[in-house]
């Protein structure tokens, strides 16, 4: 039951700019004109709740800007959400990059209904947000070009296992390369990202985000909402990759020896056939490996996913039976991280011996919540 009296409420009266008869309780932002206008963007910045109804311009209408107050809701939120605006001024749970937050649910809300809010109580945009990124190669120009530099600032490395920073247009990834790399840096080419380095055999390269010094914050299962990794990537040559990997891993320290994590789960290829593989560990645990049936072929642009519930519970789904359509793998595997791992996404590439890859081009990164 939605309520608006306990605890003291402010409000003030404020010209309406248009008839809003039809949003009490919707949420209100101040136009440059001075006048109050129904909030018309997901996660803008409001100003208040209206709490009468006028019904026509230069009316006034009463806003509420700090206090508890009911809202109209436009999705489902839980009692201690941050709460931001939908497209339609009504109040929806905080969780996108750039959300900003106008108050916390002082009780559960579910769309259509009303329910009471704490306005005021936060005002900026949510922590998690950080948690949001989206990366998109084959937006870039031709004359465009990422620049990479070591953690510590100087130029970037080829040693093996030393972190690097690779800086976007969007964001921050990080690297390391393993093996004796000659190239220092991915580059950016028609395809997108170009990961294939110096094309020696065991020379490779892992890159990952979500753990300094790249953009956003691990994940943590059993805290976080339900995440997934997007990888839209494309392999000239496929058999050249002796691993191919693209998943979750535990947060730490990259490891060039992949069999050496302590958690992961992925989807990708490790052999020369291009076979897709999903490959999981467990607490430091052997590998597991287990064929999908699938396959992916020389220079197809391909989407991988791989989606973690808020209890830990790895799914997978991929483009391969239909350009552009997700779907899960033909056979999958069961897995589960712990409660309390922190885990972050992450590509990693070795090169074969017999063959190179040729340009292995990330054309998309994108990371966030389902």
């Amino acid at each position: 039951m939605a309520t608006g009296d306990s605890g003291q409420t402010f409000s003030t009266s404020i010209v309406a700019g248009s008839d809003l008869s039809s949003n009490q309780y919707y949420l209100m932002k101040i136009n440059t004109s001075g006048q109050l206008e129904l909030a018309a963007t997901r996660g803008e910045k409001v100003h208040g709740v209206l709490v009468d109804d006028p019904s026509a311009s230069g009316q006034a209408g009463e806003l509420v800007y700090m206090g508890e107050v009911p809202v109209e809701c436009g999705g489902t939120f839980e009692e201690g959400d941050a709460l931001t605006t939908d497209a339609n001024g009504k109040a929806i749970k905080a969780e996108l990059a750039g959300d900003w937050v106008f108050g916390t649910a002082k009780e559960a809300g579910a769309s259509g209904a009303r329910a009471s809010a704490l306005f005021g109580t936060s005002g900026s945009v949510r922590g998690d947000g950080q948690k949001i990124i989206v990366e998109d190669y084959n937006a870039y120009d031709t004359t465009d070009q990422v620049a990479a530099v070591a953690a510590t600032g100087a130029v970037a490395s080829g040693v093996a296992e030393a972190v690097n920073v690779l800086h976007g247009k969007a964001a921050r990834l990080a690297y390391a390369a393993m093996g004796t790399q000659t190239i220092t840096a991915p580059v950016i080419v028609a395809d997108g990202l170009n990961i294939g380095m110096d094309q020696t055999d065991d020379d490779g390269v892992e890159l990952w985000s979500h753990q300094h010094p790249a953009d956003g914050l691990p994940f943590i299962i059993g805290s976080d909402a339900a995440f997934y990794f997007l990888c839209k990537f494309s392999i000239a040559d496929v058999s050249g990759t002796d691993d191919f990997h693209i998943g979750f891993r535990r947060a730490g320290a990259m490891n060039a020896t992949f069999d050496n994590y302590l958690d992961l789960a992925s989807l990708g290829c490790e052999a020369a056939d291009g076979t897709v593989d999903i490959v999981t560990i467990k607490n430091n645990g052997a590998s597991g490996v287990t064929d999908t049936g699938d396959t992916i072929l020389d220079g197809v642009a391909y989407q991988f996913k791989i989606l973690v519930s808020a209890a830990g519970v790895v799914t997978y789904q991929h483009d391969i039976a239909a350009a552009g359509t997700l779907a899960a793998p033909t056979t999958t595997a069961a897995f589960t991280f712990d409660d309390g791992d922190c885990v972050v996404p992450f590509v990693h590439m070795l090169q074969a011996n017999a063959a190179q890859t040729g340009v292995l081009a990330i054309h998309k990164w994108e990371v966030g919540y389902q």
